[in-house]
């Protein structure tokens, strides 16, 4: 929750706290006909009531709760037989750190991946003396050094870039965007890129970001490869088309070009349409330092966190006048509007590094983001071998253990092991093919692929 003491419908004291909610739960000491509350934990350990769950966060792992909930769904009783919560899926310790900490689901998957350790990162020892402490470069090293890479050899297409860096915000400005923009310029030319077209400051309009998106991936062709980078203030804003009904978020995630004052938000749906017009065979690879851009192009939603002196969150919180006037322009927009469309990892024809995950803030201090500093340096170490999965890793660790923002790599399943920046191979890329218009069978075996992964992340939490 944004502000503390909110009620939350999941909490005892809240339902008794509030007479509608009394009414509906039957908390009076009168049953009530549509519904029931179950406090947790039971002394039963089965049934259709049974619950062991020790917080909110043990709920959707705990196999009694679990239990219970598939009972209820398939109308069963408590003398029903069921398949049964695996014992294996069990809550970890990871959940719950000496009763203090819970852990996000993102969180709790980095932890078991071996790419988190919660303790340094959330324990108190970290304002220890010797503890460890986030991995801040405190300046970019210059002059970039050149990189041998092997530019693009003729005949195997173009490596273009969008560099769009803002500072002069009318309000909230920051002073580290432009700087990270020309740094990923000289970076990506390093690496072969021809000069990327530059939005910075009062140029980085959302018509002028959208079209120049559009422009360099629709007139890419196969084995052309495209890097589109921002840095600037991210938000999220009510969703006013309706796809995000059924989502994670009733929210559109956005990109705030300089002139979102006036309601041109660049959100989710925007930005979703412009990349299903990728050409096949194209390789589209976006970097964005900004905040809750963890699935930028999809959806993503969290709360943020507090920077620290000297620092700036690349975050606007969304103001009633943000919002009124977010919806004006949508509605100015009218048929003009972005059409919504599925979008899962399956389905996407780009792979995007992010700054930080939804639970996050993206920090700047000295003069540039910290994701920039450290992305930056990893592309500078050479990129020949490197893979999209083990670059995000690499990344990572430039970070320490005692990070406080996290990076996220969101793409298709079948894009993490391929090469980082280079043309997709006609054979080293199936599944990426299939999401830019391959066959039908391959587009059937990714969805199932999205499938199970989804059911994956329901279980594990």
């Amino acid at each position: 929750e944004t502000e503390r003491f909110t009620p939350v419908l999941g909490l005892e004291e809240s339902l008794r706290a509030d007479e509608e909610m009394k009414q509906i739960f039957g908390l009076h000491g009168q049953s009530a006909p549509h519904a029931e509350v179950i406090w947790t934990t039971t002394a039963q350990e089965g049934g259709r009531s049974a619950s062991h769950a020790a917080s909110h966060v043990h709920f959707n792992c705990d196999p009694p709760t679990m239990n219970s909930v598939l009972r209820r769904v398939l109308g069963a009783d408590d003398n029903d037989p069921i398949a049964e919560y695996p014992v294996a899926l069990a809550c970890s310790e990871n959940r719950a750190l000496g009763g203090e900490l819970e852990l996000t689901p993102e969180l709790e998957w980095l932890a078991r991946q071996g790419l988190l350790d919660a303790a340094a990162y959330f324990g108190p020892s970290l304002s220890q003396p010797g503890a460890a402490q986030p991995n801040v470069p405190s300046a970019p090293v210059l002059p970039i050094p050149a990189v041998p890479v092997t530019p693009p050899a003729s005949g195997r297409g173009r490596w273009r870039a969008l560099c769009v860096g803002i500072d002069q915000y009318a309000s909230a400005p920051l002073s580290g965007c432009v700087a990270d923009a020309q740094m990923w310029a000289e970076t990506l030319q390093t690496l072969g890129f021809e000069a990327p077209t530059m939005l910075l400051n009062g140029a980085a309009t959302r018509s002028a970001i959208l079209n120049a998106m559009r422009e360099l991936v629709t007139s890419s062709r196969a084995g052309d490869v495209v890097v589109i980078q921002y840095a600037g203030h991210g938000t999220h804003l009510p969703d006013v088309s309706g796809d995000e009904a059924g989502e994670d978020s009733p929210d559109d995630e956005a990109l705030c070009p300089v002139d979102f004052e006036s309601g041109a938000f660049l959100i989710d749906d925007d930005i979703g349409a412009m990349f299903a017009q990728t050409p096949v065979g194209v390789n589209v690879t976006c970097f964005f330092d900004c905040c809750h851009s963890g699935s930028v192009t999809r959806v993503a939603v969290g709360p943020s966190q507090v920077a620290a002196p000297g620092e700036k969150a690349r975050f606007l919180k969304a103001t009633p006048e943000m919002i009124d006037a977010h919806r004006r322009f949508r509605q100015a927009m009218g048929a003009q509007r972005s059409a919504p469309a599925t979008r899962g990892p399956a389905t996407m024809h780009e792979v995007v590094f992010s700054a930080c995950l939804s639970t996050e803030v993206a920090l700047e201090s000295n003069g540039h983001g910290h994701f920039t500093l450290h992305a930056t340096e990893q592309l500078r170490a050479g990129i020949n071998g490197v893979s999209n999965d083990q670059f995000f890793r690499n990344v990572l660790d430039a970070f320490g253990s005692a990070r406080r923002q996290t990076p996220y790599l969101d793409c298709a399943p079948a894009a993490r092991d391929l090469p980082l920046l280079q043309p997709l191979g006609s054979t080293s890329a199936p599944g990426v093919g299939a999401l830019s218009g391959g066959s039908g069978g391959t587009k059937r075996e990714m969805t199932a692929v999205e499938l199970l992964r989804k059911m994956i992340e329901v279980l594990e939490g």
